[in-house]
């Protein structure tokens, strides 16, 4: 805030390269603290995914004949720049939810909270996501915060990808 309001071009020189030393030891610290529980969880529960596979049902969708069924929520992550994939992936889901009672919950891996989000709202308008889905809140824009990683246990996302949750069952959803 304080760099913002400065009064000289080397006043907000001071406050931004504090600034980027101090998001730069958020960062470090960031890491360190995935490193301390990847390495906590694989002490505590070894190799074992987040998610039981075996614990599954064979009727969760696993594959794009797979219906939905009212009640279902898809986790779709994408990225918000620079991925046409991720767009098609989108519309694909929307068009095989629209008229159901299915959630669908878009996460974006490329964001940061605040300042993305003008491009997430340029993003729905430009890929003319439905606002009365968006304002009833079955569909949302989210920064992924590190759901992929619980889903997929995976740090770097693999997008675009998409995950069905039928009840307490969480099934990959090939489009």
């Amino acid at each position: 805030m304080l760099g913002i309001h400065a009064e000289t071009a080397q006043e907000r020189k001071q406050y931004v390269k504090r600034w980027a030393k101090l998001m730069h030891e958020d960062v470090e610290r960031t890491l360190a603290f995935q490193r301390a529980y990847l390495e906590a969880s694989k002490e505590l529960y070894g190799q074992a995914p987040l998610f039981d596979a075996k614990l599954m049902s064979s009727n969760s969708p696993h594959n794009g004949q797979a219906s939905l069924v009212d009640g279902d929520r898809l986790l779709v992550f994408v990225k918000l720049q620079d991925c046409i994939t991720c767009n098609t992936v989108v519309q694909q889901v929307l068009a095989r939810s629209a008229g159901k009672r299915v959630q669908v919950d878009i996460y974006f891996t490329d964001t940061k909270e605040q300042q993305d989000e003008p491009r997430m709202v340029a993003w729905a308008k430009q890929h003319k996501l439905d606002s009365q889905r968006l304002a009833q809140k079955t569909v949302t824009l989210n920064h992924d915060k590190g759901t992929y990683y619980q889903v997929s246990q995976k740090i770097v996302a693999d997008v675009p990808v998409v995950y069905v949750l039928r009840g307490n069952q969480l099934q990959q959803w090939a489009i």
